[in-house]
């Protein structure tokens, strides 16, 4: 089993090549599967999970539902940290959103206090649940270098959800691998990460990917498919037109101009081959009566 998931690590590690990344992630703000409602209220500009900042400023927000929410630094660094950080070429194209709140860590982040030896889960409702015992933590596959340290008191802003106590299935914001395929945990049911292409596009890491065996892979209620992150930059390998995933369509530039003036940049661009890009239905296009 663990040549097999080598064997899934060794197929994304030669991808990486030529793959940059593009990266937006995971939970009730963050799985594309719960992006896909259409929003209208506040700015419409940019999608679902990008990053913005002013020019000279370093606050950073985090765009959901037309809504601005502020990143902290422990978020940005856990869960957001090689996705790309856009300096708005204008103070209006931010200043368009309302502001929504706090981003708090993604579901499944591993986060841990300094100067606590509580180790916590982050659930899909925003909840903070214990991991009392290290043997639990041990037993459901996690490691010591996936636990992220945050300042002193932030866990104090959570919830606090049951202790995790069994461990015969993962929780949601897993990522769990049988018999080559990885998937990721969402309500005792899993979505399949087709292709490495998808995986990058949420910023998910190998290392956190845990083997599972048949007896818990049969104990999920159902399979579904993972679309590509919201905010995705992706094209054809070998073509030039640029598209940008927007509730699970592709959205081209109309020009090398647009895209750059939104202040996106080539080298997070996910170059796709030409038959997993064609999967992709297309939507309308993106072009400057969508800045004016």
């Amino acid at each position: 089993m663990h040549k097999k998931i080598q064997k899934i690590i060794l197929i994304a590690v030669a991808l990486s090549a030529f793959l940059s990344l593009a990266i937006t992630a995971s939970a009730g703000r963050w799985l594309a599967m719960e992006q896909r409602e259409e929003y209208k209220s506040g700015g419409d500009l940019y999608t679902n999970g990008t990053l913005l900042k002013k020019k000279n400023e370093k606050t950073i927000y985090y765009i959901h539902q037309g809504k601005k929410l502020r990143v902290p630094h422990s978020v940005l660094q856990s869960s957001l940290k090689n996705k790309q950080i856009i300096e708005v070429p204008l103070n209006k194209f931010l200043d368009q959103y309302e502001y929504g709140g706090v981003l708090t860590h993604r579901m499944g982040t591993l986060v841990q206090e300094k100067g606590s030896n509580t180790v916590y889960k982050i659930s899909r409702d925003d909840k903070k649940q214990a991991i009392p015992s290290y043997a639990i933590f041990r037993d459901l596959g996690y490691k010591i270098e996936n636990v992220n340290l945050t300042p002193t008191g932030e866990m104090g802003y959570y919830k606090t959800a049951k202790n995790i106590t069994a461990t015969g299935m993962h929780t949601d914001g897993d990522l769990v691998s049988f018999e080559d395929a990885v998937y990721v945990v969402q309500d005792k049911e899993l979505y399949h990460i087709a292709n490495p292409f998808i995986f990058q596009s949420y910023g998910f890491e190998w290392s956190n990917v845990l083997l599972i065996n048949y007896k818990e892979f049969q104990a999920y209620k159902y399979i579904k498919t993972l679309p590509y992150a919201e905010g995705a930059l992706i094209r054809a390998k070998g073509a030039v037109a640029i598209y940008i995933i927007e509730n699970n369509q592709k959205r081209n530039f109309e020009s090398g101009e647009v895209f750059t003036n939104l202040g996106y940049q080539f080298k997070n661009i996910l170059d796709l081959p030409q038959n997993e890009f064609n999967k992709i239905k297309t939507g309308r296009s993106m072009g400057f009566k969508d800045i004016e």
